[in-house]
């Protein structure tokens, strides 16, 4: 039989639990990185918001793939191929770029890390993975070396000499 104690502990600790869970999944949402984890055979087993809106596909479509993912276009096929060596030796992969396919065909690019999941006794049970789009990072990169290289040509076919002059404070 259970008494009003047990039954109030019961309740306090529902009540922490639900908090627990209410932070977590703010933070979680509030997120802009996507993040997948996966199990120690690489189904998918978990995706956020923020990694389904990057993609294209839902979390429903998401969870329970096996590698090769929907998500791996086939030029990254190599490289998703040696982070999954890496991880089945148990590697953490930190800060790599790997260009990934929306669900209309689209290529982006990540900044992925990835870290191990831990059991209880400290055993590795998954990976989890953070990815952040970078492709609009990249293009403003490509169009400033660009620019760069186009007044440096500039420069170069000038008939006109140029010079620098630099003004020191007294």
């Amino acid at each position: 039989m259970f008494s009003l104690q047990d039954v109030t502990e019961q309740k306090r600790a529902e009540d922490a639990f639900r908090k627990e869970y209410n932070f977590r999944k703010a933070i979680e949402n509030s997120m802009v990185a996507g993040v997948a984890a996966t199990d120690p055979s690489g189904k998918l087993i978990y995706v956020n918001n923020a990694f389904c809106k990057m993609a294209g596909w839902s979390e429903d479509e998401l969870v329970g793939m096996y590698p090769p993912f929907v998500f791996w276009p086939p030029e990254s096929a190599k490289i998703a191929g040696e982070i999954q060596q890496n991880l089945a030796r148990r590697k953490s992969v930190q800060g790599f770029e790997l260009r990934l396919r929306r669900r209309n065909k689209e290529r982006f690019d990540t900044l992925i890390s990835i870290s191990p999941l831990s059991g209880t006794k400290g055993e590795t049970t998954g990976w989890v993975a953070s990815f952040l789009d970078i492709t609009e990072r990249k293009r403003a990169e490509e169009a400033l070396k660009a620019a760069h290289q186009y007044n440096r040509s500039l420069i170069e076919a000038s008939s006109i000499p140029l010079s620098r002059s630099v003004q020191t404070e007294r």
